[in-house]
Order: C-alpha cells, then structure tokens, then sequence
C-alpha cells in the first residue's frame, strides 16, 4: 500500500469505521422493514465509510491550525505535513 494511502487511513481511523460497520448494519434493519438486498447492504456500507471519512477529513481540514498549536495534536499528519490539504480535497 502507498504510504499516503496509509497515512491517510491512519489518519481518518479507519479501524474506528470498520468498528461502526455494524451499528450502521443494524440500523439499515428498520429504516428497510425487511430485510434488504444485497445491493443495498453494500452501497449501505460504502456510503457509511466514505461519509465518515469526508467527515474527519473536514474536521481536520478545519481544525489544522489548532492542531499544530496544540502539544497533544501536533503530531497530527496535517501539523507533520505527512498529507497535504490537496490530498483531503
């Protein structure tokens, strides 16, 4: 894996997403009323991992300034200059 890629994974927590999966699952249950597709189950799960990456994407984006100020956040990818703004866009 590209060590962007990676850094970038680390960076949104992704481990935290797959964590969420289930929960996200298990609300699909009643929101469908039956249980649905297959089809949907995935773009269920794609769109809950892309949502949740666009949000700490933009939480960092928005805080980058903070976090390099801050001790205990300006080990951050962003403060390091491990990833660039471009690459969150």
């Amino acid at each position: 894996m590209r060590r962007g890629a990676r850094v970038f994974l680390e960076a949104i927590k992704f481990e935290r997403t797959i964590f969420a999966l289930p929960f996200a699952h298990v609300g699909m249950l009643p929101a469908a009323g039956e249980w649905p597709r297959l089809d949907r189950v995935f773009w269920i799960t794609i769109a809950m991992a892309a949502a949740r990456a666009l949000a700490m994407s933009m939480n960092w984006l928005a805080d980058r300034e903070y976090d390099a100020r801050n001790p205990r956040t300006a080990d951050r990818p962003l403060p390091q200059g491990l990833l660039r703004r471009e690459t969150l866009r």
